[in-house]
């Protein structure tokens, strides 16, 4: 064995290096690992976390930023159909509070324009169904199926979108291309009550309540300075494009 090892000192040596560097790599590999873990669980804490409590604090109604289909990962933001893959280095996590109080002022002007909604929706809702009694807010709604999926349709998401109520079932239809027979079936509820409600009575209330608003002042005035709640969402939406923009920069 001595022998050998004499005869092939060069193999052995050249052997043992490469175990050498193998074993240094796989080290390495490994405290990359963990550091990515580590970077996974401080920006869980320091940036998911607290953008999701904000925006669940604000209580937004934003249907082209939901939190739920967004996986706030390390590795993956998703917002509509951008996909952006990053590490977040430290130095911009102090970003995070200058990016919140930017959405705070869009978000107190939203939460206070749909506050006003909610109420003269509540309003006229009463006007129409008397019955409704100490039933709250978005109590009149459609409740439909989308295929083998519940679909719900409320007063204020016609708002949203200012469009009727053909025109946002028409959307739901293309929106669902492998919906069957095209078509979404349903009733249009009164929670609670023996009322039943047609197309037609929940067409007038949305009507009526379009009406209201435009005869409300202190709403004319929220919505001057602030915006439609479309044009709100899409105010939060672009200051979160910019501020992931910015961190690109900072990484690249």
């Amino acid at each position: 064995m001595v022998q050998w090892l004499n005869n092939n000192q060069g193999f052995v040596m050249s052997l043992l290096t490469a175990c050498y560097v193998f074993f240094t790599l796989w080290i390495i590999l490994g405290n990359r690992k963990e550091r990515r873990t580590h970077l996974d669980r401080e920006l869980v804490n320091r940036i998911c976390n607290p953008l999701i409590g904000d925006f669940k604090r604000t209580k937004l109604y934003i249907e082209d930023f939901r939190i739920s289909d967004l996986p706030w990962k390390w590795e993956s933001l998703k917002n509509k159909e951008r996909y952006l893959s990053y590490r977040l280095p430290k130095r911009i996590f102090d970003g995070l509070e200058d990016f919140t109080s930017k959405l705070r002022r869009h978000q107190n002007l939203y939460r206070g324009l749909q506050g006003r909604l909610l109420e003269t929706i509540e309003k006229e809702e009463k006007k129409k169904v008397p019955q409704l009694g100490s039933e709250g807010v978005w109590s009149v709604h459609f409740d439909g199926r989308i295929g083998g999926e519940s679909c719900k349709i409320t007063l204020l998401q016609l708002l949203f979108w200012n469009e009727t109520f053909d025109q946002y079932k028409e959307r739901l239809i293309r929106d669902n291309p492998i919906l069957p027979n095209r078509k979404i079936d349903g009733d249009f509820m009164v929670p609670n009550t023996s009322t039943k409600l047609n197309k037609r009575d929940f067409e007038e209330i949305n009507t009526s309540i379009k009406r209201a608003i435009g005869e409300d002042r202190e709403l004319q005035q929220l919505i001057n300075e602030g915006g439609t709640l479309y044009e709100n969402a899409e105010v939060v939406e672009n200051t979160l494009n910019k501020f992931v923009k910015r961190t690109l920069k900072k990484i690249s």
